[in-house]
């Protein structure tokens, strides 16, 4: 999924199919290595957390079911903020990888925030960002979205997009 996402995202940007499922496969592939690594990772971290707050709490006798704890591992909810999260990466790549191979990236490629997908609206750390350019949020998260927090929905309004709006 990943990887339609990024060709998807690139193309819709003005890359060559051709070139962006190239792109798109290098991509998505160290991608989901990345995600794997953070998933066995935070995985490993919470099981720690989880078992030694079992002892603490029960340093003896039959260990009780599993805790809700557990829930951040293996629960519906980090499964939906990961797709999220992978979602707007995914899309952001393709984008950034056809702008700046076609048109060329831009100090005032736009910050943009979408309350409307957001379940919470915008976070605030993305609401201040809102319409700013590049020079500006670059400064702080050169990467784009979803670099600011985890679950993030924003996009970037490339500056040749506005223009041809404005045209």
């Amino acid at each position: 999924m990943l990887l339609l996402i990024f060709i998807a995202s690139a193309t819709q940007h003005g890359m060559d199919a051709t070139a962006a499922e190239g792109c798109g496969n290098l991509w998505a592939f160290q991608r989901a290595q990345e995600v794997a690594r953070g998933y066995a990772e935070t995985s490993r971290l919470t099981f720690e957390h989880v078992a030694a707050g079992i002892r603490a709490r029960q340093p003896e006798g039959p260990i009780p079911t599993l805790p809700k704890e557990l829930e951040a591992v293996f629960g519906e909810g980090r499964n939906k903020i990961i797709v999220v999260n992978e979602t707007t990466a995914a899309r952001h790549a393709g984008s950034e990888q056809a702008v700046k191979e076609t048109v060329g990236l831009n100090d005032e490629d736009m910050w943009q925030v979408h309350p409307e997908l957001s379940t919470t609206g915008p976070c605030p750390i993305c609401r201040p960002l809102d319409g700013t350019p590049r020079s500006y949020w670059g400064r702080f998260f050169p990467g784009g979205p979803p670099d600011p927090h985890v679950g993030c929905v924003c996009t970037i309004v490339y500056a040749f997009e506005r223009e041809l709006v404005e045209a």
